[in-house]
C-alpha cells in the first residue's frame, strides 16, 4: 500500500507524477522477473507484506549495454557476476537466444492477452485512477488512488495466473496434437470406464459361449472371476508351449556340445524316450484342438477372438509356464517339427555310437584271434621241438656217440644247470644163465 502524507508544495509535484507512477506500476507487474532500476552491484532483500513475500531484484549484472547504460540482467555466480548475455560463451548465448518462440519468457512478456472477465474491471480501475489524477489532490483522493493501485496490481496478478494456465493448456494441446493423444481428463476417464465395461462384457461372453466359467471372488464385493475351462485352454493355446520350448532348447544345446566335442555323451536312451513322449503329447493336443471347430467371437465386433480378454484367469498345473498365442495350431505345429528334428539327431547319434561300438568290438575280436593264432603256432613249434629231442635221445647210435664223444653228432658238453639224466635199467639186459642139463 502506498502511504502519502501532506508535505506542502511537494504534494503538487507528486500529483503531477501520478500518471507516470501508474505506468511504472503496470510495467512492474507485467515484467515481474525484471529488476528495478538500481545502481550496478546493488543488492536488496525481500519486501515482506502481511501474508505475502514479493521477490525483488538480486545482484545486477556488472556489464554495460551497447548504449553505455548498466545492464539490468541478473548476475550469475557461475559467470563471475555477469548475466547470461554478458558472461556466457558466445555459442551458449546464441543457443539460449535461439530457444525463443511463443513459449519463451520474452514471448510471454510480449503476450498482452488478458482474460475477458478481468479485462473490464481493470479498464474501469485504470479509468478511475486517471480521473482521480486529473482532480485536485486531496488526502481522501490520494488514499482512494493508492487503494485503486493495489487493486489493479491484484487484478493483474490474477490475470497473469490465468494466462499462465491458458498458455499451459495451449502447450499441452499442441503436444497432444503432435503425438495424436488425448489430454482431456474427463475424456480419458470416460474412455477408461468404457474400456472396463467392454472387457467385462467380453469376459462374460466367454462363459456364455462355453469357453470359461465363473468363480466366486476372494472378496465378496468384487465381481465374479472368469476362468478358462479345458475347451478354452485348448482354443487359446495354453499348452505349456514356453516350458516345452525351453526343454527342447536345452536338449538341442546338449546335442550340439557333444557333436563339437565340448561335453560327454548324454543319456541318449532317456532323451529319445522323452522326445517321443513330447511328440505324442503334441500330436494329441493338435488332434484335440482340431475338434474345437467353433471359435469364440467378440460380442463388440462379431469377429473371432485372437487374444485372451483382460483379467481372464487360468487354473491348470504350472500356470506360470502357459502362454497365449494368436494361432495355437501354428505354434504347436512348429514345435512338433522341432521335436521331430531333435529325435532325428538323437537317432543319428545313437546309430553313430553303435557303429563305433561295433567297430571297436570287431577290432578287439581280430586282436584276440591274432593272439590265439600266435599262441597255437607257438605251441606247435614247442611240440615239434620236444618230439625231435625225444627221438634223438632214444636213438642208440646217437646215444653212444654222445657218450663217447665220437662221431659227427657229438654234442658239446652241456653247461651246468638243468640236464636230462638218462637212467639205464640193465636188469633186463643181463646175460642168460646156461641151462643146466639134467642128469
Amino acid at each position: 500500500m502506498i502511504d502519502v502524507f501532506y508535505h506542502g508544495p511537494g504534494l503538487l509535484a507528486f500529483m503531477a507524477k501520478l500518471p507516470d507512477l501508474h505506468t511504472k506500476i503496470v510495467e512492474l507487474y507485467e515484467a515481474p522477473d525484471q529488476p528495478h532500476s538500481q545502481p550496478s552491484g546493488h543488492t536488496t532483500g525481500d519486501i515482506h507484506e502481511p501474508g505475502r513475500i514479493i521477490p525483488v531484484a538480486k545482484m545486477l549484472c556488472k556489464g554495460t549495454r551497447k548504449d553505455g547504460t548498466p545492464c539490468q540482467g541478473v548476475a550469475l555466480e557461475q559467470y563471475d557476476g555477469y548475466c547470461l548475455a554478458h558472461g556466457a560463451p558466445p555459442e551458449q548465448a546464441h543457443e539460449w537466444r535461439s530457444k525463443g518462440g511463443k513459449n519463451s519468457a520474452t514471448a510471454v512478456r510480449r503476450d498482452k492477452r488478458m482474460p475477458e472477465h478481468l479485462k473490464e474491471p481493470i479498464d474501469h480501475i485504470v479509468d478511475y485512477m486517471r480521473r482521480l489524477a486529473e482532480k485536485d489532490p486531496t488526502p481522501a483522493g490520494l488514499n482512494a488512488l493508492s487503494r485503486a493501485a493495489k487493486t489493479l496490481i491484484e487484478l493483474r496478478r490474477f490475470a497473469n495466473e490465468e494466462m499462465d494456465l491458458i498458455r499451459a493448456e495451449e502447450i499441452r494441446a499442441e503436444a497432444a496434437a503432435r503425438l495424436d493423444v488425448q489430454t482431456d481428463l474427463e475424456v480419458l476417464e470416460a474412455a477408461d470406464d468404457i474400456r472396463v465395461m467392454r472387457d467385462r462384457l467380453r469376459r462374460e461372453s466367454l462363459v456364455d459361449q462355453g469357453f470359461a466359467r465363473f468363480m466366486e471372488p476372494f472378496m465378496q464385493d468384487d465381481p465374479p472371476e472368469v476362468i478358462l475351462n479345458e475347451k478354452g485352454r485348448l482354443r487359446f493355446g495354453f499348452q505349456y508351449v514356453e516350458e516345452r520350448q525351453t526343454c527342447l532348447k536345452v536338449v538341442d544345446a546338449e546335442l550340439t556340445e557333444y557333436v563339437r566335442g565340448e561335453s560327454d555323451l548324454p543319456d541318449l536312451p532317456t532323451l529319445s524316450a522323452g522326445l517321443e513322449e513330447v511328440q505324442e503329447d503334441l500330436e494329441d493336443t493338435l488332434t484335440k484342438l482340431a475338434r474345437v471347430s467353433e471359435a469364440p467371437y467378440d460380442p463388440m465386433t462379431g469377429q473371432p477372438f485372437t487374444r485372451l480378454p483382460d483379467k481372464v484367469k487360468i487354473i491348470a498345473p504350472r500356470d506360470s509356464y502357459c502362454s497365449t498365442h494368436e494361432n495355437p495350431q501354428q505354434a504347436l505345429q512348429e514345435q512338433l517339427i522341432y521335436v521331430k528334428n531333435l529325435r532325428r539327431r538323437v537317432k543319428e547319434i545313437i546309430e553313430s555310437e553303435n557303429d563305433k561300438r561295433r567297430q571297436v568290438e570287431r577290432e578287439r575280436e581280430a586282436e584276440k584271434r591274432t593272439e590265439r593264432e600266435a599262441d597255437a603256432g607257438n605251441r606247435s613249434d614247442l611240440k615239434a621241438a620236444t618230439e625231435d629231442r625225444t627221438v634223438s635221445e632214444t636213438d642208440p647210435g646217437n646215444q653212444e656217440e654222445q657218450e663217447t664223444g665220437n662221431g659227427d653228432g657229438a654234442k658239446p658238453d652241456k653247461a651246468p644247470g638243468f640236464q636230462f639224466v638218462m637212467i639205464r635199467d640193465n636188469r633186463n639186459l643181463a646175460e642168460p644163465e646156461p641151462d643146466h642139463q639134467t642128469d
